[in-house]
């Protein structure tokens, strides 16, 4: 028992090296911004590059179109590209990707949890992806050096 909570911990077996080496092999598909997000969104079916591109409006087109050829290399992702009619691309899951659908439905139910746990606001609230400020814009304090080391200073 937890000091002072009443909680029980049940002692779980400790994993074998196969587990530790599967888990850090989903976790490395996985952890690269946006991936989950797309490999969710193209389970519910395909979607023509554009689509995606407008799905998730904080990512660029080069991002996306990286993050496709990299599932795609990786077995997860199919590309069909069409050349009749009016020219355009489509991605899906390959059966590899499918397989990836219950551990990614597991991840968004546990996210739901913890977001309801930590910030009643964003139980009811859709989520919504990050926007990160360009590099560019980030203001530096004042009277803090550049990463050059040169201050201000013009050369």
């Amino acid at each position: 028992m937890a000091a002072g909570t009443g909680t029980v911990y049940q002692q779980n077996p400790e994993p074998d090296n196969a587990s530790l080496e599967a888990v850090e092999l989903a976790s490395s598909i996985l952890r690269k911004r946006w991936r989950s997000a797309i490999l969710l969104l193209l389970a519910s079916g395909q979607y023509r590059y554009n689509a995606l591109l407008r799905r998730f409006p904080g990512i660029t087109a080069k991002v996306l179109t990286q993050q496709l050829r990299e599932l795609e290399r990786e077995g997860l992702v199919v590309r069909t590209a069409h050349r009749q009619g009016p020219r355009h691309v489509e991605y899906d899951l390959t059966p590899r990707g499918q397989d990836l659908r219950p551990a990614i439905d597991a991840l968004t139910e546990w996210a739901r949890v913890q977001s309801r746990h930590d910030t009643p606001a964003l139980a009811s609230a859709p989520p919504q992806p990050r926007h990160l400020e360009p590099a560019a814009s980030r203001q530096v304090p004042t009277g803090i050096k550049s990463a050059g080391g040169r201050g201000d200073r013009s050369a």
